[in-house]
């Protein structure tokens, strides 16, 4: 995976648990307060959120069509969902810029697990190395409380969405993800996002590898 100057900040979790209020609640507060963090020593210049997959792109527009499919090609999902990550324009990149990515190659590791960790990542080699991965965890029944509809074939069964909650945990214990009780409030999650970052960008804890065992 590609190294950076930029801190990026990854929001994982199961659908619906949240992942794209939060981002978007997150933006805001690094903005709003970026002449707060350069009184505690670190300048930002600027923050940046995205969302992964770009379903309005033409690769988005592929996987929407291959995640309805009544059997899923685990592999050329897999491949595209990379493609979709190396082909996107995350602009600058620079030591003061704070980048948000609603989802990004943990997604591909724990929803197509069973094609294998070192084989995911060396899909995902030309994605960025995230500086702190945030998994939101919610269960599968709060996930079907908040969106009982609009799921496609992934989202659907309940059974598999108890699986995929479980690979996520497996993978944030394995890989040092930080993990988030997506039940609080939007505020509590910010807070809890924040201090961490704080954390780490002081520490110089940017930039972290992930290496399969």
């Amino acid at each position: 995976m590609k190294k950076h100057k930029s801190f990026i900040i990854i929001i994982e979790g199961i659908d619906a648990s949240g992942k794209n209020t939060l981002s978007k609640a997150l933006e805001d507060h690094f903005t709003t307060n970026a002449e707060a963090f350069q009184n505690n020593g670190y300048r930002i210049s600027e923050v940046l959120s995205y969302q992964f997959p770009d379903y309005n792109g033409l690769t988005g527009k592929i996987l929407k069509k291959l995640l309805d499919a009544p059997i899923p090609d685990i592999e050329t999902i897999a491949s595209i969902f990379a493609l979709d990550r190396k082909l996107a324009n995350t602009n600058d990149d620079d030591y003061y810029i704070i980048k948000i990515f609603d989802r990004y190659y943990p997604s591909n590791l724990v929803y197509n697990y069973n094609l294998g960790l070192k084989h995911l990542m060396e899909l995902e080699k030309d994605s960025y190395v995230g500086d702190v991965v945030f998994l939101l965890d919610v269960s599968p029944e709060e996930s079907f409380r908040r969106r009982p509809e609009r799921r496609d074939n992934y989202e659907n069964d309940r059974e598999n969405l108890m699986n995929i909650r479980n690979r996520y945990l497996e993978l944030a214990r394995k890989f040092g993800w930080v993990i988030l009780d997506g039940r609080k409030n939007t505020t509590e999650l910010v807070e809890d996002i924040v201090v961490h970052c704080c954390y780490r960008m002081n520490k110089g804890l940017v930039n972290t590898f992930h290496e399969e065992e």
